[in-house]
Parts: C-alpha cells; sequence; structure tokens
C-alpha cells in the first residue's frame, strides 16, 4: 500500500467549486472572489427595492384604512386622495404605452371600494402595498 497517493483528492470532488485561493495564476482571480463579488453586487439591488422610501398616507395600515372609511373625517378624504394621487403618478410615470388609465374610467367610489376588499383580506399591510396591489391587478388583467 503506497502511502504517496493521497486517499481523498478534494480538488477532484470540488469541480467549479474548487477556489484555489491563495494559488491564483497571474491575472487570474479566484472562483471565490468572482462568486463573491456577484453576491455583493446583486444584495444593495434587493436592498433598494425593498425600502423605496413611501411619503405621507401610504404609510399607515390597511387596519386604519378600513376604521376611517367607516367616517368622513378629514383624514379619510386625506388617505383617499393619497391613492389617487398614486394612480395618477403611476398614469404619468408607470406606463409604456400613453393614454392607459389605470383607473378604467372607475370613479372614485368604485376604486376605493377596491382598495377595501383588498384591506380586508390583507389588514397587515400598509396603504401603500395595497395602491402597489391595485396596480399589479391592472397589469395582469389587461396585460401591461
Amino acid at each position: 500500500m503506497g502511502l504517496g497517493r493521497p486517499l481523498l483528492n478534494l480538488a477532484q470532488y470540488l469541480g467549479p467549486f474548487n477556489c484555489n485561493i491563495g494559488r491564483a495564476r497571474d491575472g487570474e482571480l479566484p472562483t471565490a472572489f468572482f462568486f463573491a463579488v456577484i453576491v455583493l453586487w446583486l444584495l444593495p439591488i434587493q436592498a433598494i427595492a425593498a425600502e423605496r422610501p413611501v411619503l405621507g398616507q401610504g404609510n399607515i395600515s390597511c387596519s386604519l384604512w378600513l376604521e376611517g372609511r367607516q367616517t368622513d373625517s378629514p383624514s379619510s378624504a386625506s388617505r383617499t386622495g393619497w391613492i389617487l394621487g398614486f394612480m395618477s403618478a403611476f398614469n404619468q410615470y408607470g406606463l409604456q404605452s400613453q393614454g392607459t388609465d389605470v383607473s378604467e374610467g372607475k370613479n372614485t367610489d368604485e376604486l376605493m371600494g377596491w382598495v377595501d376588499n383588498y384591506c380586508r383580506q390583507h389588514q397587515g399591510d400598509d396603504l401603500h402595498t395595497a395602491s402597489e396591489a391595485f396596480i399589479d391587478d391592472f397589469r395582469q388583467r389587461t396585460r401591461r
């Protein structure tokens, strides 16, 4: 039995994941470095997408939205205005084709009824998330 040959050649089993850290040839970067760069590049993109600032009434919970809808309070009118502004902004900046209206000609009561239904089913969500869901529903129905 010769002891000159290793019993387990780890590099053989690692294949493409064999990093050879510290033994890269001149002009070559270790594979681990390449993977680390990719991972670090992708993480901030996800963090940025998840942390877009939401201003004003979009931060209130759906449960507060539903409570406010029971009365004609100024805060309820303000929240309705926030949602309509969100939809208007989508019409102006979120569509590739001109002339499309996310409200599809519905009146304010019909639009807020959609938000009411969403919030009844997702009381822990905020008003911004409910408004995004409205836009997503529009996109799915119209394939835009």
